[in-house]
């Protein structure tokens, strides 16, 4: 499939048909159909004719590629038709990758392209991100250039892609799947990888307070428990000024004990 056999290759290599005279019809079978090949399998055959001073002088010439570039192998003479690629391994989230910070985590996913590319080069795998519920939550696409379709094809290690993804939510499990596309179409996609849980970071600032209860000496502040990135949530801290634009000096701090007498729970995991 190299595109490089040579005339001792098939001589030594490969499987030698004899079609002889038929004597009923007295003609002599030019035809041949090659069955189990593979989508995009390049065939190599020559031929030679006999007659009652033996055979030809020289076989006849190896296929070549005919009108297109040589290294496309697919536009060679003698060559099955192309097909989506093989399907590639299950991706899988390198857990020691995996940081969380700012809100976001961050790591590394890997697979094999493995199998063949069926006769065309790849260009590009897709990739879906899928939550606990197995929505998808985000996608992946990744261009592969002809030379690094190319690589993988002369070199199997080329086949191991490693890539970084970004824009999780700390403390939540996501799992992967891949597929790999050709001129010709993608294959299947594979089945989800293993869940995998991004490790915890601090929790996301509360929304803005609400207050729905005031009177002339207080007012009463209602908040919505942030996300808390996979760490439960221990205690609020709550400065207060008379002015928004209060100089950092001027914004008190609520007491520690103060604040955990006065908080109670309302509806859904509100806070009061």
């Amino acid at each position: 499939e190299d595109g490089a056999i040579d005339y001792q290759t098939v001589s030594r290599n490969g499987i030698r048909h004899v079609f002889e005279e038929d004597g009923a019809t007295g003609e002599i079978q030019t035809e041949l159909t090659l069955p189990n090949l593979l989508p995009g399998q390049i065939v190599s055959a020559v031929a030679r004719a006999y007659n009652k001073l033996g055979p030809s002088r020289v076989w006849s010439v190896m296929p070549g590629p005919g009108s297109g570039n040589k290294d496309d192998l697919w536009s060679w003479d003698l060559c099955t038709v192309c097909a989506p690629p093989d399907m590639p391994s299950i991706v899988t989230i390198d857990e020691d990758t995996l940081k969380s910070k700012e809100c976001n985590s961050t790591g590394e996913y890997v697979f094999e392209v493995g199998g063949r590319t069926n006769g065309r080069h790849i260009t590009c795998y897709e990739l879906e991100l899928m939550d606990e519920d197995m929505e998808v939550v985000k996608e992946i696409k990744i261009d592969v250039t002809e030379e690094e379709s190319k690589a993988m094809r002369a070199d199997s290690s080329k086949e191991h892609v490693r890539q970084p993804f970004t824009g999780l939510e700390p403390g939540r499990s996501y799992c992967m799947r891949v597929r790999v596309h050709n001129a010709v179409g993608p294959s299947d996609w594979t089945e989800p990888g293993p869940h995998v849980r991004m490790p915890p970071d601090v929790p996301n600032e509360p929304e803005a307070f609400l207050s729905d209860l005031t009177s002339l000496e207080f007012i009463e502040l209602k908040w919505q428990p942030p996300y808390d990135n996979g760490a439960a949530i221990l205690k609020y801290e709550i400065k207060m000024a008379l002015s928004e634009t209060a100089p950092e000096e001027e914004w008190i701090k609520v007491d520690d004990e103060t604040l955990r007498k006065g908080i109670r729970q309302i509806g859904d995991g509100g806070k009061r």
